[in-house]
């Protein structure tokens, strides 16, 4: 099994690009699974986790509780396929935390936990130029918990963006792409050359 994750900030495209990446894969024959969120979604600990996040009111905590619950996130055996792609995983969440509570004790502790999460093979940062980013903002019907961060603290896209790549350079087999600068499948192309998908 070849394990990608696909991650960025919140509208740069990497949802779009993974549905595409799978279909791609999956008309060359290819068996693909794709998840979004936890791998682990019958784990107590991670739904524990999950729902003090949902559930708190500070920042902080709540950024605690995603943070906790995507450390001890982990593969299950029922996922094993040829190629598994994942929609977002623990470096933008860990990003965000470090950004957004920058004097908050969960950038160290992020840290520590970074250790325990799992690491794919290959690790594709999305990226986007702001123009993007507030023309897909426009297109949605309602705004999630990070769409607002996201709208309300335009000055720190950048700084999140630094961070993710920081964070996920030490990871195997890195790229990124730039969704401002090329379409879907251009940007689709090259995913599935880097990931060995051309076999």
């Amino acid at each position: 099994m070849r394990t990608i994750l696909i991650d960025g900030t919140e509208l740069s495209g990497k949802t779009t690009l993974v549905t595409s990446a799978a279909n791609k894969l999956r008309k060359k024959g290819f068996e693909v699974n794709c998840n979004t969120g936890p791998l682990k979604k019958d784990s107590l600990l991670v739904k524990c986790f999950l729902t003090y996040a949902e559930k708190s009111k500070k920042p902080s905590q709540k950024d605690l509780g995603y943070l906790l619950a995507w450390a001890f996130d982990g593969f299950e055996d029922k996922q094993i396929t040829q190629y598994f792609l994942q929609d977002r995983g623990f470096p933008s969440v860990l990003a965000y935390s470090g950004v957004f509570n920058l004097w908050g004790s969960n950038k160290s502790i992020g840290r520590l936990l970074g250790k325990a999460y799992s690491s794919f093979d290959y690790n594709i940062h999305v990226k986007t130029r702001m123009k993007s980013r507030e023309e897909r903002l426009a297109q949605r019907d309602s705004l999630t918990y990070l769409d607002t961060l996201i709208k309300t603290n335009p000055n720190k896209i950048y700084m999140l963006e630094q961070e993710i790549s920081r964070i996920m350079t030490k990871e195997r087999n890195y790229l990124e792409i730039d969704t401002s600068l090329m379409d879907v499948d251009e940007s689709t192309e090259i995913i599935i050359g880097h990931i060995g998908g051309n076999l």
